[in-house]
């Protein structure tokens, strides 16, 4: 059985696109660029987006039921949620080189120690 991808390639670049169904009557399609031209980073990228899509869906089924979120404002939760994963996702990409993630790197790096690879302090010869 074959797995449902949910891309789109518009032009170069390729799309997550995936239908939210409110009731029986509406839906409206939620279309996220993945910004890449590369067919397996695409592919990557629409699973990770399909599981996050997921996991939304079932939180919003609750919301749903008791009838407290529009239309709009499912659209508004799905696709900023989708778009804050994306950005997640390709962080490594879109981070400026030589830039550290944030300090807990550093420290992993040294041990906690805050000595550098010789064993000496910062600033200290």
């Amino acid at each position: 059985m074959r797995q449902q991808s949910y891309l789109v390639r518009k032009g170069a670049r390729y799309h997550f696109r995936r239908r939210l169904v409110c009731d029986y009557m509406c839906s409206r399609a939620i279309s996220v660029s993945l910004n890449t031209a590369d067919p397996g980073e695409a592919r990557r990228l629409a699973r990770r987006l399909a599981v996050k899509w997921d996991e939304i869906e079932m939180y919003a089924g609750h919301v749903r039921e008791r009838g407290t979120l529009t239309l709009k404002e499912q659209e508004a939760l799905f696709r900023s949620s989708l778009e804050e994963e994306l950005a997640h996702a390709t962080r490594h990409i879109t981070a400026p080189i030589g830039v550290e993630e944030d300090s807990r790197s550093c420290e992993a790096a040294d041990g906690g120690t805050g000595r550098d690879r010789a064993g000496a302090l910062p600033g200290r010869s």
